[in-house]
């Protein structure tokens, strides 16, 4: 897909909205969830342009923030831990799409799951501030534990889209990859 013709989709997008929002059109809800009819202007992840540099800049500040939390919660290795699962996650990424023949959706893949990953760690972490062990805190608890379901939908919903497969497959990659990545954390950590 070249920049032009995904740059008049955005602009169309974006004007659509603002009009449907200063009440010039009528709204039919979000451009991303228009019928197959208007598939020609529906923008999905995969379709943005490839950026190395993004998602090298996005895994950089995850490895720092994993750092920084692991070392802040008191942590051992935390240098070393924020390492590995960064690492784990980019080689599953790349197994995965490799294994489905979607290699040039890595660079997408890798910035949209660091992306969502610093956002919802930095929620994780402002929960984790706020527990005391001393404590019975079962808000905070629930709100962790919806803060981890939240997390693992939005990582389904990458998996299914860059590795164009259906949902629950999406959120089977996500529970595995959870799982897999405890298990290495408790194991050599």
């Amino acid at each position: 897909m070249n920049s032009p013709s995904l740059r008049a989709r955005l602009t169309a997008i974006t004007t659509r909205t603002l009009k449907a929002r200063a009440g010039l059109v009528a709204d039919d809800g979000p451009a991303f969830n228009q019928p197959a009819a208007h598939a020609e202007t529906q923008v999905r992840a995969q379709d943005l342009p490839q950026s190395w540099a993004l998602a090298a800049l996005l895994l950089s500040v995850s490895f720092g923030m994993g750092m920084y939390i692991g070392e802040t919660l008191g942590g051992e290795n935390a240098v070393a831990r924020s390492l590995a699962l960064n690492t784990l996650q980019v080689v599953a990424v790349i197994v995965l799409l490799q294994v489905r023949k979607l290699p040039e959706r890595m660079p997408q893949t890798l910035s949209a799951l660091a992306g969502t990953g610093i956002i919802l760690g930095a929620l994780a972490f402002g929960l984790l501030l706020q527990a005391d062990p001393e404590v019975n805190q079962p808000l905070l608890g629930l709100t962790y534990l919806l803060l981890v379901g939240w997390s693992l939908a939005v990582d389904a919903h990458i998996y299914r889209h860059a590795l164009a497969i259906n949902m629950s497959a999406g959120l089977l990659v996500a529970v595995m990859l959870l799982a897999v990545s405890y298990i290495f954390s408790e194991v050599f950590f």
